[in-house]
């Protein structure tokens, strides 16, 4: 038993240090209420009786509820002892502390970044927002400032850079949780996590819903998840309210059935988006994933289910890109996000012929690498992580390489139903439940699944065999069973819609492969390009409701070459020679003539091509007529009379 003096009570101690310590912290209870009165300024002293041990640490931090204190024992010069000096630091209790990591959680390789986050409780004992503490800000007491007075400017500090080093030293110490902040929307490809993340929730693969906290963070197993909050408004919500999956899922397919006419288009555009969620599944157990690239005139509902798409998945329409979005920056997305559908609206068919559009489709088609130079001999690897739906008024360049990796989905005139488009219809952002019951499948039955569709497909003897074509039309038909299959409702016509489909997808592609299709096809980026230019190298009119067009045939054949010499395009260069005969055998072909262009006279070719991908878009492009009305019923070939106005 030892005796510290008179006026203590006796305390059994192992050792000095634990008499030292217990006796301190005694010292410390007593002249909290003192503690807690000082403000910023000038330090408040107080005398450290002599029965009191003096600790070896002469300075360390006190988090209270009230403020961060700064509390140093210091040896009088006169010799009667010690005292201490009370400095307020911060004028903000600690409410929470986490470590604070940020995950580039997409097979990038840039490395973690380790923070620490601080939510304070201020003066007027309101929660702050939180405070992340980057390596600059952990490193400097000025950085500390810039970062709290970042969200929180009613909270003040007053740190040396000894006084900033306990503190930082204590928050160490006080910080028990972790909270890792992924870079990536969407799926999870964190430790053992495969669910998806959203900024108010985690979607488990069970299709069990955990709301994150009023901070976004979402506690799943012993650690917080959340998204980084850098694209605030661009991060996906999931609905967490109590909601019918299968009688809106229901609602949703009986109105898209009605809104399009009964088309099987919309339906598999809706399937593939679905399969997104299985993309990385996809991606390394089969061919590719399709890109859905949704065509037709404008004001047929290429936008409209493109939104729809956005809301499944938790986005407000405003996350779709605009056709004006670089192919670079249409990259920068699918590497930003992961296994969701980036929607492109409105893509500019100028920008659908360049190498970069081509090499951004084999790479979403099969999850390639971006290889981003960094520092003048590094490369920064960028992975694909999602896959792009594309709408356009006019289909892309026409390499078979690119075509069979594109769903392509045709939207006729007058193909939709106005009056059928609701206001629910158009927006609803309940939908984003819709994915957890998806989730609920697992990737084992969506492939077997997948597996007898495929089989299906290719019982139709439409494909050669199994390829690409086959695996893509399988993705968006597997994808439209499931949603069948989750609502309990039955697409009209469904298996002989899909035997059209197939038809006109095969069909589409053998004729992308010729001469005639590819310089039709090259018609709008040549127009626009100004290669091409209208009564100077072509004319183009409406008779009887088909779309004719003539065309100074040599001009326009050497205008062809230099854009794809130009563009790198030298495989699709046409012979002049031969090209006459092509012209001659093609479906559109209607008769040779001599026709006036600007003053002068050229051999010409008149051939009808309104049944080609893009004849009537581009008719309408190019005249701005677009109330035009355009008939089935095909001119007569050689027929010279049947074509006059």
């Amino acid at each position: 038993m030892t005796k510290l003096n008179e006026n203590t009570e006796n305390i059994s101690i192992d050792s000095p240090i634990d008499l030292v310590k217990i006796d301190h912290d005694k010292f410390l209870e007593i002249i909290k209420p003192d503690i807690l009165k000082c403000s910023f300024g000038p330090s408040t002293t107080k005398s450290i009786p002599t029965n009191v041990k003096i600790p070896s640490q002469r300075q360390i931090i006190l988090a209270e509820e009230n403020g961060i204190y700064d509390y140093s024992i210091k040896h009088s010069k006169t010799n009667k002892g010690y005292y201490c000096n009370i400095a307020k630091t911060v004028n903000a209790g600690l409410q929470d502390i986490k470590h604070f990591f940020i995950i580039h959680n997409n097979k990038t390789n840039l490395p973690t970044t380790a923070q620490i986050q601080l939510i304070f409780k201020k003066d007027d004992n309101t929660i702050s927002e939180p405070v992340l503490l980057d390596e600059k800000a952990k490193s400097n007491f000025k950085d500390f400032d810039k970062a709290v007075h970042r969200t929180n400017n009613r909270i003040l500090s007053n740190f040396n850079n000894t006084s900033f080093i306990l503190f930082m030293e204590k928050l160490d110490e006080l910080a028990k949780d972790n909270v890792y902040s992924l870079t990536n929307a969407g799926k999870v490809n964190y430790k053992n996590y495969k669910g998806r993340m959203y900024k108010n929730g985690y979607l488990d693969t069970d299709g069990t819903i955990i709301k994150a906290n009023e901070y976004g963070e979402v506690k799943v197993g012993n650690e917080y998840l959340t998204l980084n909050k850098a694209d605030k408004s661009y991060l996906p919500s999931i609905y967490t309210e109590d909601y019918d999956s299968k009688r809106e899922l229901y609602k949703l397919l009986e109105q898209t059935e009605k809104v399009y006419k009964g088309k099987i288009e919309p339906f598999l555009c809706l399937g593939t988006a679905i399969m997104v969620i299985f993309l990385e599944e996809i991606w390394e157990e089969l061919p590719g994933f399709p890109i859905v690239y949704l065509q037709g005139n404008t004001k047929q509902g290429k936008s409209l289910i493109q939104g729809i798409v956005a809301n499944l998945f938790g986005y407000e329409k405003r996350m779709m890109s605009t056709g004006d979005s670089t192919d670079n920056a249409i990259a920068r997305k699918c590497h930003k996000h992961n296994s969701i559908p980036i929607c492109i609206n409105d893509y500019d068919y100028f920008k659908s012929q360049s190498t970069s559009f081509e090499n951004n489709v084999v790479n979403f088609y099969e999850a390639g690498v971006r290889e981003k130079l960094y520092n003048g001999t590094d490369f920064n690897l960028q992975p694909i992580s999602s896959t792009a739906i594309y709408s356009s008024n006019y289909l892309p360049c026409a390499k078979e390489k690119i075509f069979n990796r594109l769903l392509p989905l045709y939207f006729p005139d007058n193909g939709i139903n106005t009056t059928a488009i609701t206001n629910d219809y158009v927006k609803d952002i309940k939908r984003s439940r819709i994915l957890a019951e998806v989730q609920k499948y697992g990737w084992e039955k969506i492939k077997n699944l997948y597996e007898k569709v495929e089989e299906h497909i290719l019982g139709l003897d439409i494909f050669e065999g199994k390829d690409r074509e086959s695996n893509n039309v399988a993705i968006a038909f597997t994808g439209l069973l499931v949603l069948e299959s989750i609502a309990g409702y039955s697409f009209s016509n469904r298996d002989e819609l899909l035997k059209e489909y197939c038809e006109w997808y095969n069909d589409t592609i053998k004729k992308r492969i010729s001469p005639v299709e590819n310089f039709l096809n090259l018609l709008p980026a040549l127009f626009h390009g100004k290669y091409l230019k209208l009564n100077e190298h072509f004319k183009i009119k409406l008779i009887q409701g088909r779309v004719v067009f003539i065309f100074d045939t040599q001009e326009c054949i050497k205008q062809y070459n230099n854009y794809c010499i130009q563009n790198c395009m030298h495989s699709e260069m046409l012979n002049p020679k031969t090209f006459s005969y092509d012209l001659k055998a093609s479906e559109y072909y209607l008769y040779k003539t001599t026709e006036k262009y600007s003053g002068k006279q050229a051999s010409s070719t008149i051939l009808d091509i309104t049944d080609s991908v893009n004849g009537k878009c581009f008719y309408s492009a190019t005249t701005y007529d677009t109330h035009a009305e355009f008939s089935e019923k095909k001119l007569e070939v050689g027929k010279k009379q049947k074509i006059t106005p």
